[in-house]
């Protein structure tokens, strides 16, 4: 098991960039959709990959690295940065855009000393271990099959930023001087976390609870977890009961659940056949 202070130690740190592309737009002006996700905090996500027997830790290093660089290729907008233009005249503005340095993508080689992966996975219901937060660089930040063959994209991304009528040509003028004007970093306590593990057998139980007491067989899994999830979060901030969202806990999971149901129904689009 883990150490009582177990550390994530980095043994060496690359850019990865892609292989040149001559029809790669030299920069990317951002669309009113990406202007309002620069101050939202990156989603940190990981995987947990067997060690595979036959190879060597500087072969493992070297195949991931190829295949950011491929993968880099057609997601190349992750291999730049963001950068500030500030404009003078009428008042002093700025714009953000992707630039094209080319600074490349960071990939980290780390070591977790001591750490197994039953440390990993066995923290369902508890605390969430701190060496977690410590394999992700980016945690306090804002926002195989193949048999050697190359993988070809049946559907390309589409990197092109759309600005609908009203917008304006870009780029989109911010009314500040600097981002410190509009990027604001909380100074938050240390926050307690965890991390629940929902086995096949439970959700079915909350299925089935949630269309017994509302649903009548038409709520789904998601809809039901979700209403779990939300009277949880309504029951944990303490909010007045004489709000609306007393009403969530003076109901029952599946009266919450319908209401999640409701508003799937009505934003989904029927397919015409």
């Amino acid at each position: 098991m883990a150490s009582l202070s177990p550390t994530v130690r980095t043994i060496e740190t690359y850019a990865v960039n892609p292989r040149p592309n001559p029809q790669t737009p030299r920069q990317l002006h951002l669309s009113p959709w990406d202007v309002g996700m620069l101050t939202a905090h990156y989603i940190q996500k990981g995987l947990l990959f067997a060690y595979p027997p036959d190879l060597s830790v500087d072969q493992i290093i070297q195949l991931l690295r190829s295949s950011l660089e491929e993968a880099l290729f057609h997601f190349y907008p992750l291999s730049r940065r963001l950068r500030v233009v500030t404009c003078v005249g009428g008042g002093v503005r700025c714009h953000v855009e992707l630039g094209c340095q080319g600074e490349g993508a960071e990939f980290v080689h780390a070591v977790a000393d001591g750490i197994g992966i039953a440390d990993v996975v066995a923290v369902d219901g508890q605390d969430l271990p701190m060496f977690i937060k410590e394999f992700f660089p980016l945690d306090s930040a804002f926002n195989f099959d193949g048999s050697g063959k190359e993988v070809v994209l049946s559907r390309p991304p589409v990197h092109d930023r759309w600005f609908i009528g009203g917008y304006g040509e870009p780029p989109i003028r911010l009314p500040y001087s600097s981002p410190t004007e509009f990027v604001v970093r909380s100074s938050t306590s240390l926050l307690r976390e965890r991390i629940f593990h929902f086995s096949n057998e439970s959700l079915a139980k909350l299925k089935a609870r949630a269309n017994q007491e509302f649903g009548e067989g038409t709520i789904s899994t998601f809809q039901d977890l979700s209403a779990l999830m939300w009277r949880c979060i309504t029951r944990a901030r303490s909010t007045p009961k004489e709000q609306i969202t007393g009403e969530l806990l003076d109901n029952n999971l599946g009266w919450a659940a319908w209401l999640v149901h409701q508003l799937v129904k009505d934003h989904t689009v029927p397919l015409e056949t």
